[in-house]
């Protein structure tokens, strides 16, 4: 157990009904969902999924660069500034 359970904020509903319209919207123009593009498209060799999961992932990394490159020192990955799971894990090496 990580003890995380219940740790992490979660945002206002007028904030998942926008992402989650952006969703809907991203899944209508990119021709299915990333799962749906990874997991049969790439099984079945359909070329917009063979440049969909590429393209996907590459979108990720350059956001990861330009989030650790707006605030190297405070980007955590975590939504709000400050929030850390940091001090819920526990010392796993004292018990041998």
């Amino acid at each position: 157990m990580t003890g995380t359970f219940g740790k992490a904020a979660g945002v206002p509903a007028w904030q998942g009904f926008v992402g989650g319209f952006l969703m809907i919207f991203g899944s209508r123009i990119g021709s299915g969902c990333t799962s749906g593009h990874g997991l049969s498209g790439m099984g079945l060799l359909i070329l917009k999924s063979i440049l969909a999961v590429p393209a996907m992932f590459l979108g990720g990394i350059i956001l990861g660069f330009a989030f650790q490159g707006v605030d190297p020192a405070g980007y955590t990955g975590f939504a709000y500034p400050g929030a850390s799971l940091a001090h819920t894990q526990t010392d796993t090496h004292a018990h041998g």
